[in-house]
């Protein structure tokens, strides 16, 4: 590629599709950074070579280049929402894969690199393992978006409503959702029982309900918007205990998501249906998000047959996780 001052590793095979970055990555540990060079891996071919130079320029340990936002979450996420988090988060947003995909392009500066060398990873992809391991020492992480489409794509594969067996969680990613520094990773906290709710929202993100729940549970109450209280509702809704998750429901009363999902609604239905669209009215009377006609729905959802009914409310429970997740990071650093 004719770099000079940055070591690229590709993860693209031949047909250009992603490879384990495992490969990659004992190769540029082996080379030992020659010169004390950046290192940066290539994750799509839609990043060009003056990208990853200007990222090598940033002052950070490790900065990630995102083309595809929602691809970037392993397209659990609507491209849009998972935008705004890497704009505002992007230690948090690098925290909701258990893979790279096809973010982009990852560059460590040399100092990050070497950090991320330290660690071993017992399974899953090295290059977002390493990401894992600057966060968790305290290292800066940096997000570059590159223009995408007009279009801002759904999430092509939403988590399940109620996850009946947790899938497989690798070790460091959920040691570095336990263990990392919160305050570094939002640019600042003040407020501590939402940085628990940031760690309970991560977990439940990641399908880890136990651990989700443990964290939710301790902070009842607390938070400028009782984001604890809201976490701990979508967790019992998930596990299909309907009626614990109203309760908890009425203990956050309103909340400033509420809004935005409202018109998350109308967007997801459109075209998805007449089903869907009646569906849709029920979840939104007199234009105002309901949540428990969401956890009704959820419920009636349970061994249904309706694909698309499904998709919908898959869909609309991921926008409603990053929308909390965002508003959460928020009320951590910024609350009074």
């Amino acid at each position: 590629m004719g770099y000079t001052s940055v070591a690229v590793y590709s993860l693209l095979d031949a047909s250009g599709r992603l490879t384990d970055g495992n490969e990659a990555w004992r190769k540029a540990q082996n080379a030992k950074a020659p010169d004390r060079r950046p290192v940066a891996f290539l994750t799509s071919d839609a990043v060009r070579s003056e990208d990853i130079e200007a990222a090598t320029m940033a002052a950070a340990d490790v900065t990630i280049i995102v083309a595809d936002a929602g691809a970037a979450t392993s397209g659990r996420a609507s491209a849009d929402l998972a935008a705004v988090l890497w704009q505002s988060f992007p230690a948090v947003a690098a925290l909701l894969s258990k893979s790279a995909g096809n973010a982009g392009a990852v560059v460590f500066s040399a100092t990050g690199f070497e950090t991320a060398t330290c660690e071993t990873t017992e399974s899953g992809d090295r290059v977002t393992a390493a990401i894992a391991a600057v966060i968790r020492h305290g290292g800066t992480v940096r997000a570059v978006l590159m223009p995408g489409d007009s279009e801002t794509p759904l999430s092509t594969h939403p988590a399940e409503l109620a996850p009946g067996t947790p899938h497989p969680f690798p070790r460091w990613l959920k040691t570095t959702i336990q263990d990392f520094d919160i305050k570094k990773g939002l640019g600042g906290l003040n407020s501590v029982p939402d940085s628990v709710a940031v760690r309970a929202g991560l977990l439940l993100w990641h399908d880890d309900l136990d651990a989700s729940h443990e964290r939710s549970q301790s902070i009842e109450g607390e938070g400028l918007n009782r984001a604890g209280d809201y976490w701990h509702a979508i967790m019992h809704r998930r596990e299909r205990d309907y009626g614990n998750s109203k309760y908890w429901f009425r203990r956050v009363g309103r909340h400033p998501v509420f809004e935005s999902l409202a018109t998350r609604v109308t967007r997801n239905a459109k075209d998805a249906g007449e089903v869907v669209e009646r569906l849709a009215s029920r979840l939104v009377p007199n234009g105002h998000w309901d949540p428990f006609a969401f956890v009704d729905a959820g419920q009636a959802d349970e061994g249904a047959s309706d694909a698309a009914t499904t998709l919908f409310l898959r869909r609309l429970q991921a926008d409603e996780m990053l929308l909390l997740l965002w508003q959460t990071c928020l009320d951590a650093r910024d609350s009074d």
